[in-house]
């Protein structure tokens, strides 16, 4: 499961595939129930997204504070 604490070691600007393998999710789970429904802000560049490591620590914040886990499902 992600953690709050090891976040520093992400790079700043991360492609989906790397939220994904970070939260240990497929990427479909990254785009269908993160970024589409607008949990987790993104950027677009050109057709790609880009998610900064605040907004992934904004994400987790959330969902911690809620008592939810890292973990999207």
């Amino acid at each position: 499961r992600a953690s709050m604490s090891d976040l520093s070691a992400l790079p700043e600007v991360m492609t989906v595939d790397e939220v994904a393998a970070y939260l240990r999710v497929n990427r479909r789970t990254v785009v269908n129930t993160l970024i589409r429904p607008g949990k987790l802000m993104v950027t677009k560049v050109g057709p790609q997204w880009r998610i900064t490591r605040v907004a992934l620590q904004e994400f987790l914040a959330k969902r911690e504070a809620v008592g939810g886990t890292a973990h999207p499902d």
